[in-house]
């Protein structure tokens, strides 16, 4: 897969109080072994609302934003991680920085214990709302398709959840996650970059 890097940072200039910042770097296939377990590793770090590392760090511990997250896509045959937040303009900087260094700091050490624990119990706890109502159902039926996984594939799904531990996650985090290889596009004022 063509490595996104010499896109860097793409500035788009808007008059707004706030940017907005959409960040990312490829991912992986649902076809690659260590697919689940990178989400494991993303949930953890961008993709767990209150729970994830970013959240912690951007909006809890210094109050830069409102939300802060970031999931795998399949777009056009390749697999990205995308990203995105809103913060002042005069945080840009700040905030671009913090997103680097839980990248690093993921990529580097891995999660807890703790972490691997709580994102294992989501994940294999939320399969059941995706049929709450049609619209979920289709979606996922969808999903599924894009993928090109049957149906069936969601039976096996609890079984390899519980084969995933905290070593397999960090192996995936390290593999996967490059901050060196972040892209970034903003829209606005920013200030810091």
């Amino acid at each position: 897969m063509p490595d996104l890097a010499p896109f860097g940072v793409a500035r788009r200039p808007k008059a707004a109080p706030q940017s907005t910042l959409v960040f990312g770097q490829n991912g992986l296939l649902p076809t690659d072994p260590a697919w689940e377990s990178f989400q494991v590793a993303l949930r953890i770090l961008a993709g767990g609302g209150f729970t994830s590392r970013l959240m912690k760090s951007v909006r809890e511990e210094r109050g830069l934003t409102y939300g802060i997250g970031a999931g795998l896509d399949l777009l056009f045959g390749r697999a990205l991680v995308i990203g995105n937040v809103q913060t002042a303009n005069a945080s840009v900087g700040e905030v671009w920085n913090l997103i680097r260094s839980a990248w690093t700091e993921m990529a580097a050490n891995g999660p807890t214990e703790a972490e691997v624990a709580d994102a294992l119990a989501f994940l294999g706890g939320s399969l059941p709302l995706q049929f709450t109502d049609s619209r979920r159902t289709a979606g996922l039926l969808l999903n599924l398709r894009q993928t090109g996984r049957a149906p069936d594939w969601l039976a096996g799904r609890p079984a390899r959840l519980a084969a995933i531990d905290r070593a397999r996650v960090a192996e995936a985090a390290a593999r996967v996650l490059k901050p060196e290889a972040l892209v970034l596009a903003v829209a606005g004022e920013p200030v810091g970059l």
